[in-house]
């Protein structure tokens, strides 16, 4: 439920310049240089909190002043000498170093338990941080002579309340230093008082004024408090004679583990009532410990109470400590005072490998997270604190553990959903109960060591911080602290049903909303960022109330409500409006504690206020504030949680362990809860607050007719207790009502009851609708789901559950559905058949400095597993009625070949295979013939499955003769086609013949020319001799006429058809030879036209029909014919989804193709000829790009793939020539192997996600050379004749009159822009129509070659276009455009007359330009004439002349601003 989002921002002590602040080091408790030893110096903490001054704290040895924190400047007072006092002498600075010691990495981590800051240590220093703002508040440096006494730091301790720091040295010793801090008191706080915009609280428009940037100072989320003043001082050293192994900070005490002997000590911050302040506990008396170990590793858990210890033998342990008075479990007597622990060993490992290093607890789950040498990480259930600790799941490494490298820090987050491990060579996340969510160890490290991103390569600590929006992370052996922001999932704080229907996340100044819920199938499940709207929460509630703590939705995804800290906000989707408390004040006597939901559009919230809890009710359309809030109800108890359920029920559940059911009732205009019944759980429940989710189901009965009152009587109610689902069902017996409780499920990490779904969605045609409610009601509307950190699983239907729980327990659970998904699972689209989650991807480019994390949309279609559980269990009437349910989904065909291929492929693998009575194939194809897609859905299958299996699958089908007529006789002609291929395959050669003229005559007469190609190469393929073509031709009634027809283009349709299939003309006396050069000289014949219209199109029979059976070689074969031949290759992977042979380039060399096709064969394609043509149609759509089926040659196959069409074909000569390639190595992942790939010689035996990798790599290598390639001569003549023919698509401005377009780049850097088409005609880019075509990356054409393109062909520079649009009202010009109108005329007229005088050609040509351009040199002559008359001294005149002209342009220019005067 956790992703990160971004890139992480950076935090560092300056290494480059000295501190602006006065810097002291601390000599703790060691005599500084030149200092006298009988005098003490001690630090006051000034303004701290606790108050004391400088008289009340006795003399300590020594204590030097504390370092200045940045901007405070610490009290110094007099040294205690015998009573005396005296000024006091400040210590000198040390002579070595002038500030903090610069660029020291960073050994470890700790934040205190609110999170308002943390601490780290270097071998030499501790700082001190603040987290919001993220800012240091003091560094403690210590000096030359503590380090030579005690040794440097090694690791750091943190008294939760953070009051108390403790660093461990080498030398043994433990050094501790207090921090106080003043609330009110702060160093600096943001105030803008002459700022008139500074943020207001006010209702924000998304995109509005003030909305984006009211100034440029904006204070950031939880920055609003300013930063704290603190004062840090030395306390003391402890000195540990024994030998320090791991210690602890707790609350009251500091727990140190020692080495000999090995034992545990309890130091007490302060002397307990005896005085005594240490307690000491040997190992070797702890019965339960083994003898000879040391405690290597020591954690706490507040909330559950209970500590974890790893020792040296790499067994983990359950710690508790034993406090004065405690009875002892066993004997029930009071505890032995020298016991302080007791524990138990839950782990021990088996091999070295499974040796424990590291433990954490997760108290919300309560689960015990143990990391073991090898990297995986065993997780245990704590169930009870007597030891019961079984094993739960294993998180199981996401790549080798050499890879990984060693476990270094483990940690849960806050809420307890996600799981963070760091190792030494990365890190990754899971959710609680396994769930892969993201890792580093796909990164290229090359780039991230160029950029400097230590913490993809290796974390040495990491911290929650922001209630588990953000992450802190310290990489191995470097100075900076990284901090990434993360994205979760809204259940995880606001666990509802609306937040679980609905897919919503939340960042730290974010909430991202799925918007795919109302849009069509296809739409929903594409992975478009548009599919999020995403809202940004206002700056101004963020900066006092961060982080986000709740967020909700409502059920029909129109509002969004957000809590902190304090109060609350909400927002509308639809108008992008947020709503905020005016009144701060307001806003801060109340938190939101248990939730909030939505009911319609009034929020419900659960808030504390006063020391008194409450329920909320607050109006969409009102605004926030304390007077406008619609109805308050009193709660006798803190609110755990609510939900809604039903149409007008609101269940509330609360620390009292009570279950109260609300109703919402209108009242006087507005809304008010009712109370109408509660239930209480004591007994049942041990822990209210470990209840994350909760829901009840009513009987039908009482739903639709019952009385609201008694549905606590009829409720079967679902708890969601630590990871359990626990069912209570409702029985009568002679003491009353009673619950009968079974626990249904385990490791849950949420569930969902659709009946909850409070609504059916999906854009749907009111019979859809009809029919969906009719069937949900019956089938999944009664469906219960969850999700185990593995897979989904669903019962179908809940009553079967709910009657398995009453009475005896131990009847069995009905079996359930499972759903398997590589991805997270958010939320279940009931009306469009899929569940729908995200995935994190790290993005690594070498044209940026920095790596970020972005999240996309993964979806799975569930009705292929769900409709399988019906048909093997035997309830083929609840599968039919459920595939009829979602008939009208656009994908429903793909689902139902989804199936087949599943279960076709078990029952073939199976052994021995199932009989025939209990095989799942028979029942599905049964199915699938209620659907009119039956037909065309088997032969894709067909396609998509080795030869092997069609027998198999053909073994329940009727015979593809009676297949083949059914699809003549529905009109379907390209699935009739596909059957011929079935036909051929089970060498029914003559009733593919026969089939085949029938086809071919069908397809004739309706027009389907693409198919008659296609039939005539399959009718070709089967016989080298074209025979049988020539036949099926003659059988049809087509006529071949000779080519002085086709030259006179008076042939027929017959003649024009085998003309240009290149049917051969005659046997002859050649036989072989000649036909099949006669088929070689027509082929050659194809227009460019039609040649690249045939490439680009295809059929799904097309591609079907493409498999040719493999003959035997024609003996004595010339040069210049085609020759098949059976061969077995070993290495070939091959799938029934063909491809056919492409074009042959007469440059190329003689070369061994291998296509794919049926493993039974694969074709071996010798070529002899000087040029042999056999079209190469594009891929099939259905097939995705990494299949890796590629044509005769990779170039052929990238070029006739749909979406490409903007590529020319590269010169084979051009590619292989290195020159060309210089620096793509660097640019390109696997290049060798992408290279080979191009270049038809690769030859790597990988798996397939290895080979999509390749190929991809291959299509961005070969895009990159395509920018190079046609600004070359050869590449530029390849682009002109795409050019001429519009292959790029022509201009949408209308006063370009359908101008060529022209791909262009609008940068040259891979990935940074898609690209776009160049119209030279009015000098404008446009985006392609087409979403296949956006999605090139423009640097793949380059910013140059449209204009190098115009340089080499300028006969090709149109005219400019100088037609404009003028918009009128009634005739009159309107005035703002006829302005700019006016004003870009002046502009050009300005521009013609410049290049007129530098003699340049403007290209602006028209009747009204020439005619303008002649009155302006005539103007000109006459002011050239009057020059000279002047000389000469005719100024008279020329005075005449002048203003005779002046009178005329006068007149002139009036009239013009006359008539472009518009309408104001």
């Amino acid at each position: 439920m956790y992703w990160p989002i971004g890139t992480p921002r950076i935090y560092a002590t300056s290494a480059s310049c000295p501190p602006s602040y006065s810097h002291l080091y601390s000599h703790d408790g060691v005599p500084a240089p030149d200092q006298r030893p009988t005098r003490t110096s001690l630090l006051s903490p000034g303004t701290a909190a606790d108050g004391h001054n400088a008289s009340s704290v006795p003399p300590t040895p020594i204590t030097p002043v504390a370092p200045f924190t940045p901007a405070i400047k610490s009290v110094e007072h007099d040294y205690y000498d015998d009573g005396q006092s005296e000024p006091p002498s400040p210590p000198p600075p040390e002579p070595s170093q002038s500030n903090a010691p610069p660029r020291e990495p960073i050994l470890a981590l700790r934040v205190a338990r609110a999170g308002h800051l943390f601490a780290v240590i270097t071998s030499t220093s501790m700082t001190i941080w603040q987290t919001k703002p993220t800012v240091v508040l003091a560094v403690v440096v210590r000096s030359e002579a503590s380090l030579k006494s005690y040794g440097t730091n090694t690791s750091l301790m943190l008294r939760p309340d953070a009051a108390i720091f403790v660093v461990r040295t080498s030398l043994g010793y433990l050094i501790t230093y207090s921090l106080a801090t003043d609330a009110d008191s702060r160093v600096y706080k943001p105030h803008f008082s002459s700022h008139t915009n500074v943020q207001k609280r006010r209702q924000t428009h998304a995109g509005g004024p003030g909305a984006m940037a009211p100034d440029q100072i904006l204070w950031g989320p939880g920055e609003g408090s300013g930063v704290r003043d603190v004062s840090v001082r030395f306390r003391m050293v402890i000195k540990v004679d024994a030998g320090i192994e791991s210690a602890l900070a707790l609350d009251d005490e500091l727990v140190v583990a020692t080495r000999k002997p090995t034992a545990v000590q309890c130091i007490r911050w302060t002397p307990d009532s005896s005085g005594s302040q240490t307690s000491t506990e040997l190992l070797s008396r702890m019965g339960w410990v083994d003898k000879k170990v040391m405690v290597r590793e020591m954690t706490h858990d507040r909330r559950m109470n209970l500590s974890t210890w790893v020792t040296s033998d790499g067994k983990a342990y359950a710690v508790q400590r034993i406090t004065g008075g405690q009875l002892d479990p066993d004997t029930n007597q009071p505890a032995d005072p020298k016991k302080l622990f007791k524990g138990y060993c839950f782990y021990t490992p088996q091999t070295l490998g499974e040796k424990a290093i590291r433990c954490v607890v997760n108290a919300v789950f309560s689960l015990i997270a143990v990391g073991c040498a090898d990297g995986n990480i065993r997780v245990f259930s704590a169930k009870d604190y007597s030891g019961n600790i079984p094993a739960s799941h294993v998180h199981h490494l996401p790549a080798s553990n050499s890879t990984c490298g060693s476990l270094t820090t483990l940690n849960y987050s806050p809420d307890g959903y996600c799981l963070f491990a760091g190792y030494e060579k990365g890190w990754a996340t899971w959710s609680v109960y396994g769930k892969p969510l993201s890792n580093s160890f796909g990164a290229d490290q090359s780039i991230a060591s160029t950029t400097g991103e230590e913490w993809i390569s290796g974390v040495l600590d990491a911290a929650w911080i922001g209630g588990g929006c953000e992450l802190l992370l310290v990489g191995r052996a470097h100075e900076s602290i990284w901090l990434l922001e993360m994205a979760r999932s809204a259940v995880t704080g606001c666990y509802n049903s609306a937040n679980l229907f609905r897919t919503v996340l939340q960042s730290t100044s974010s909430v991202m909303v799925y918007r795919g819920y109302d849009l069509p199938d296809l739409t929903s499940i594409s992975a478009e960022p548009g599919l999020w709207h995403t809202a940004r929460i206002p700056a101004s509630y963020l900066m006092n109330h961060w982080p986000i703590r709740c967020t909700a939705i409502s059920s029909d995804g129109r509002y969004v409500a957000v809590a902190g800290r304090r109060g609350l906000a909400h927002y509308s989707v639809n108008s992008s409006r947020w709503k905020m408390f005016a009144n701060g004040d307001a806003e801060n006597q109340f938190m939101v504690k248990g939730g909030m939901c939505w009911y319609q559009n009034i929020l419900v919230a659960a808030v504390e206020a006063n020391r008194s809890f409450e329920l909320r009710l607050y109006s969409r359309e009102a605004s926030l504030d304390s007077s406008n809030v619609l109805h308050t109800q009193e709660m006798s108890a803190p609110v755990v949680l609510i939900t809604p359920s039903g149409e007008d029920s609101l269940l509330v559940y609360t620390y009292d362990n009570l279950l109260y059911h609300f109703i919402f009732a209108p009242f006087g205009g507005t809304v008010r809860l009712v109370e109408v019944g509660h239930i209480a759980f004591h007994g049942i429940i041990r822990s209210p607050a470990r209840v994350r989710g909760l829901s009840w189901i009513l009987p039908e009965s009482q739903l639709l007719d019952g009385d609201p009152s008694q549905d606590v009587a009829h409720a079967s109610v679902l708890f969601l207790v630590d990871g359990k689902l626990v069912l209570l069902r409702p029985s009568y017996n002679e003491g009353g009502l009673k619950y009968d409780m079974r626990v249904i499920a385990n490791n849950l990490e949420f569930y969902v009851s659709m009946r909850d779904q409070p609504f059916v969605g999906g854009v749907l045609t009111p019979s859809e609708k009809q029919v969906f409610t009719a069937a949900a009601d019956d089938i999944l509307r009664n469906s219960l789901w969850i999700f185990d950190g593995s897979e989904i699983k669903t019962w179908t239907d809940v009553e079967p559950v709910l009657r398995a729980t009453s009475g005896e327990a131990t009847r069995e659970l009905p079996p359930m559905t499972s759903i398997p998904i590589d991805f997270y699972p958010l939320s279940a689209l009931l009306s469009k058949a899929i569940v729908l989650g995200v995935e994190s991807e790290l993005i690594q480019r070498r044209d940026i400095s920095f790596s970020f994390f972005r999240f996309s949309i993964r979806t799975h279609l569930f009705l292929p597993d769900i409709l399988r559980f019906y048909l093997s269990h035997n309830r083929p009437i609840e599968a039919l009625r459920l595939a009829q349910q979602y008939e009208h989904l656009e994908y429903f065909a793909h689902g139902l070949e989804i199936l087949l291929h599943h279960v076709l492929d078990e029952e073939v693998d199976a052994h021995p295979p199932p009989a025939p009575e209990h095989a799942i194939l028979p029942r599905v194809l049964s199915l699938l013939s209620s659907f009119k897609q039956y037909l065309d859905i088997v032969v894709q299958c067909t396609r998509k499955t080795e030869v092997r299996s069609w027998r198999t699958l053909f073994a329940y089908l009727p015979p593809p003769q009676e297949l083949f007529e059914e699809s003549l006789q529905r009109g379907s002609l390209k699935t009739a086609g596909g059957y011929l291929l079935i036909l051929h395959t089970f060498d029914e050669l003559a009733t593919a013949s026969e089939q085949s003229v029938r086809l071919l005559s069908r397809a004739m007469r309706e027009g389907d020319w693409e198919l008659c190609k296609e039939l005539a190469r399959f009718l070709a393929a089967l016989d080298e001799t074209g025979d049988t073509l020539r036949e099926a031709m003659e059988l049809a009634k087509i006529r071949v006429k000779q080519e002085s027809d086709l030259e006179d283009g008076h042939g027929s349709v017959g003649s024009r058809l085998g003309t240009m299939l290149g049917v051969p003309q005659g046997g002859g006396a050649n036989g072989a030879s000649s036909t099949t050069s006669s088929l070689i000289s027509n082929t050659k014949g194809i227009s460019g036209s039609d040649w690249d219209a045939d490439r680009r199109t295809i059929s799904d029979a097309g591609s079907v029909l493409k498999l040719i059976r493999p003959r035997p070689p024609i003996p004595h074969l010339r040069p210049g014919a085609l020759q098949f031949g059976p061969t077995i290759s070993s290495n070939a992977v091959l799938h029934p989804g063909t491809r056919d042979f492409g074009l042959v380039d007469a440059k190329r060399q003689p070369t061994f193709v291998r296509a794919h096709f049926p493993p039974t064969t694969t074709f071996l394609l010798s070529v002899y000829a000087p040029s042999i043509d056999l079209v190469s149609p594009a891929m099939d759509d259905f097939v995705s790009e990494s299949e890796s089926d590629y044509a005769s040659y990779w170039r052929d196959w990238f070029i006739s793939s749909r979406g490409n069409e903007y590529f020319c074909e590269i010169d084979e000569d051009y590619i292989t020539d290195r020159f060309n390639l210089t620096g793509l190595n660097t640019e390109v992942q696997y290049y060798q192997y992408a290279l080979d790939l191009i270049t038809d010689v690769f030859d790597l035996d990988c798996d397939d996600d290895m080979r999509e990798t390749i190929e991809k790599s291959a299509r961005h290598l070969y895009g990159l050379v395509h920018a190079r390639y046609i600004v070359t001569t050869r590449g530029l003549q390849k682009m002109f004749e795409k050019y001429k023919k519009a292959d790029f698509g022509k201009c949408p401005r209308v006063m370009c009159s359908s101008h060529p377009l022209l791909p262009m780049g609008l940068s040259d850097v891979p990935n940074s822009k898609p690209v776009k088409l160049y119209c030279a005609r009015c000098e404008d880019i446009y985006n392609p129509k087409s979403s296949r075509h956006a999605a090139i990356d423009g640097a793949y054409f380059g910013t140059s070659f449209h204009n190098i393109f115009f340089q080499v062909y300028p006969t090709l520079v149109p005219a400019k276009s100088v037609e404009r649009y003028v918009p009128r009202c009634y005739g009159f010009k309107v005035h703002a455009a006829a302005a700019l109108v006016r004003w870009q005329n002046g502009q050009r007229d300005e521009m013609r007359r410049r290049l007129r005088k530098l003699e340049v050609e403007s290209g602006f040509k028209d009747a009204e330009d020439e005619a303008e351009l002649d009155e302006e040199e005539e103007e000109e002559e006459e002011e050239e004439e009057e020059d000279e008359l002047a000389a000469m001294g005719e100024v008279d005149g020329a005075q005449q002349q002048h203003a005779a002209a002046a009178a005329a342009a006068g007149t002139a220019t009036g009239g013009v601003a006359a008539g472009g005067e518009g309408v104001h």
